[in-house]
């Protein structure tokens, strides 16, 4: 009889939260404005052509569109939008144009014909879950005391160990070979993730503006340029080793439960938020140490019957063999501590 073990893949990361937050924002704007905004009649002001013509769409030009709508609080609030159009100028725009806004900030506003929701809203939405879907777990609460079939990662199923059936952790040869093997498919994930997004942003420009211009592919290589360094840096904290001490522990905000460690180390000091397990498990002097390629800090002494798990952060009991929370394998404690070395 054998099991398989998982390589869970990593915590999802602060930047994919904003970037899946940026999305969803972004695509439901029209809509949200539609749905619980304001409205209000809005005078075209001008319509004037802006740039060069595009070769590659009937050497047509981009128009600008500027209107001005008085809200509710009887304040004049002057924007604009934008057209690919020919030399004639976009068709369609009456004098007067029904406009959304948000009372409470009128500055966010959109024409209703520009409103939708549409065949982009969709698309952009789509994206934002395929996003979520792509870095979220795939083991979950069903894996509690027992271990799982393989998780995938992305598409591709995550690589596994044929191991004897597991009762407790892993012996220290399991263990090499796993921390070995989780580094190396963590890699191909962060940076797999960062090929699949630059084509996904140039299909969202797409989407928007129905045109790859100059000005476009500037923003678009802006982008690429931006999220590298994010990634690289993202990527650096993660990989990085280190021993330190716990040196603060403490509620942060009077209406949150934001709960944060604080780890000094001989290079720096770390402020780690953490669960409600994971702040009582720490105490204030307690050595600590993070493991290269991993995201959660263990004690470098374990006392009692508690453990952390360094994939997902979960307190977990010291003999068990997987983390109920993310069905990773338990790691032999004294091999983690000789791999700083």
């Amino acid at each position: 009889m054998s099991a398989r073990l998982n390589i869970a893949p990593p915590r999802r990361p602060w930047m994919i939260k904003l970037i899946v937050v940026v999305l969803v924002l972004y695509g439901l704007f029209g809509p949200a404005l539609q749905w619980f905004g304001s409205s209000a009649s809005a005078r075209i002001s001008e319509v004037r052509r802006t740039g060069g013509a595009e070769p590659q769409f009937f050497h047509r030009y981009w128009w600008s569109i500027g209107y001005a709508f008085t809200a509710a609080d009887g304040q004049r609030y002057s924007s604009h939008t934008r057209a690919l159009a020919l030399d004639s100028g976009p068709q369609g725009y009456r004098p007067i144009e029904p406009v959304y806004y948000f009372a409470a900030f009128p500055a966010a506003n959109v024409l209703a014909r520009d409103a939708g929701p549409h065949v982009d809203t969709g698309v952009i939405l789509a994206i934002a879950a395929l996003l979520v879907w792509l870095t979220g777990p795939r083991a979950g609460k069903k894996a509690r005391g027992r271990a799982q079939k393989p998780g995938l990662i992305g598409r591709a199923k995550s690589t596994v160990q044929s191991m004897p059936a597991q009762l407790a952790p892993m012996s220290p040869a399991q263990t090499e070979r796993w921390l070995s093997s989780y580094r190396r498919h963590a890699r191909i994930y962060a940076w797999g993730f960062f090929l699949l997004m630059v084509p996904l942003v140039l299909l969202l420009i797409w989407l928007e503006v129905r045109v790859i211009d100059l000005e476009m592919m500037l923003a678009w290589v802006f982008f690429v340029v931006v999220f590298f360094l994010l990634a690289r840096w993202s990527r650096r904290t993660t990989t990085a080793g280190w021993r330190g001490v716990v040196c603060d522990k403490r509620d942060q905000g009077v209406h949150s439960q934001r709960q944060v460690i604080e780890i000094e180390t001989q290079r720096a000091r770390h402020q780690i938020p953490v669960s409600a397990d994971l702040f009582d498990y720490f105490n204030v002097g307690d050595s600590v140490f993070k493991v290269a390629g991993f995201d959660w800090p263990e004690k470098l002494n374990l006392a009692g019957q508690s453990r952390a798990c360094i994939v997902c952060g979960e307190v977990v009991d010291r003999t068990a063999a997987h983390c109920p929370r993310c069905a990773a394998p338990m790691p032999d404690h004294a091999t983690l501590v000789r791999s700083l070395a």
